[in-house]
């Protein structure tokens, strides 16, 4: 396995999948709020019309149609932002992981959230390594 970290706009990084972390229950900001933009308000129907809430390891996939580089986007559940955890982090990753392996798709890309934005008390070095952890975990067979 291969992974390599870029410092780039996640919507115009091109990728089969991009995993988009999404806190139970909360406002749109920060990526998941560019992604509803760029997606034409489509990330928000889901989550008002098909029960998509963000609850830890709960996953949407979604198709783009060309409206960004990715040719999908798979909306993670992350838990609620109080609540957040290296634990909580590790089990959605985890989860997108073997999502990504069902799709049948060799590679992903994540839109990790810029420090101190959407995720609180996590560093973006722990929030990078937790990814990486659980990514890990996920595709250990």
């Amino acid at each position: 396995m291969n992974i390599h970290l870029e410092n780039v706009s996640p919507f115009e990084y091109s990728t089969p999948c991009l995993v988009v972390p999404v806190f139970q229950k909360a406002d749109l900001s920060g990526n998941i709020a560019e992604l509803n933009d760029k997606l034409n308000g489509l990330v928000a129907e889901i989550i008002a019309e098909d029960g998509f809430s963000g609850k830890v390891g709960e996953t949407f996939v979604l198709t783009t149609n060309g409206l960004i580089a990715a040719k999908r986007v798979i909306l993670v559940g992350v838990g609620k932002p109080e609540k957040l955890t290296a634990t909580h982090l590790r089990k959605a990753f985890s989860k997108a992981a073997r999502l990504v392996r069902e799709l049948k798709k060799d590679s992903f890309a994540v839109a990790i959230p810029a420090a101190n934005s959407d995720v609180s008390e996590i560093t973006s070095e722990v929030l990078a390594a937790t990814i990486v952890d659980g990514t890990i975990l996920g595709l250990h067979r």
